[in-house]
């Protein structure tokens, strides 16, 4: 199940705390989920 208050990087898995869905990921510069 998919907490829609947190926005997850799919090739990368990083989690941010925030909903914020393509902003690039700052870990691999994937679009956010």
């Amino acid at each position: 199940m998919v907490d829609d208050l947190m926005s997850i990087c799919p090739h990368c898995g990083f989690l941010l705390g925030v909903f914020i869905p393509g902003m690039p990921c700052p870990m691999c510069g994937e679009t956010l989920l």
